[in-house]
């Protein structure tokens, strides 16, 4: 754990960089002052964050991006420092800002970390539940692939879609079956999810849930669709 005088000598280090920049490079090139940001982000420094934005590091957008194009706000809401998020939507970072290969943002990356503080935070700073990643999901399929039933309940709450679609087709409750997430399934049918809906193969989540020897979810479907056991 970081003491007071490491973080202030950060910050100072940090002012010499800035004063530079500002009368150099302004603005700052692709990264520049990054990585201090983001290790405080994901620690949650919420001084040494204020400190440095303050002085002008951007809080998300081009800028603000690291080697694998995540802006800070990912870290922030992945580790679970809600007043982290808060304090970088307060100096302007995109709470929907997508960010890295998965094409994800805050919010889905903190439902994946069963973060449901930063989740409900996310989501009354208008995080969109509707937004997708790179292969089509929504942070409902994370909630449902990771069984986060509370995350799930608070998503459907805020009006995520629950029939929303992937690029395969598959619905959160796909998803949930695969994954074996009996709860999940549950929560999904009760918030009327379509149980006959098919992915790209053409599998209904019962399909899935039989071919992958999942009794109880083929019990918990049938009961639904009013289909007679096998």
């Amino acid at each position: 754990m970081e003491t007071g005088s490491e973080t202030a000598e950060i910050v100072r280090a940090f002012e010499k960089t800035a004063a530079f920049l500002r009368k150099f490079l302004w603005p700052f090139p692709l990264g520049g002052g990054y990585a201090y940001l983001r290790y405080l982000s994901s620690k949650g420094d919420f001084e040494a964050m204020q400190g440095l934005l303050q002085l002008g590091v951007p809080a998300g957008g081009r800028d603000s991006l690291d080697e694998v194009e995540q802006p800070p706000i990912l870290y922030a809401a992945r580790d679970g420092h809600r007043e982290a998020v808060k304090l970088l939507v307060q100096f302007e970072a995109d709470v929907n800002e997508v960010g890295g290969i998965p094409f994800e943002t805050a919010l889905h990356v903190a439902v994946q970390s069963h973060k449901l503080k930063v989740v409900q935070m996310l989501l009354s700073l208008r995080a969109d539940p509707q937004m997708k990643d790179a292969g089509g999901q929504g942070p409902l399929h994370r909630a449902a692939r990771e069984g986060a039933i509370a995350s799930l309940q608070t998503l459907i709450t805020a009006a995520a879609e629950v029939d929303m679609r992937d690029t395969c087709e598959q619905a959160p409750i796909h998803v949930a079956t695969y994954f074996g997430r009996e709860e999940v399934v549950r929560a999904l049918l009760a918030a009327r999810a379509d149980a006959v809906a098919e992915n790209i193969r053409g599998q209904t989540p019962r399909k899935v849930a039989e071919r992958l020897g999942y009794t109880t979810i083929c019990q918990i479907i049938d009961k639904e669709i009013e289909l007679p056991e096998n």
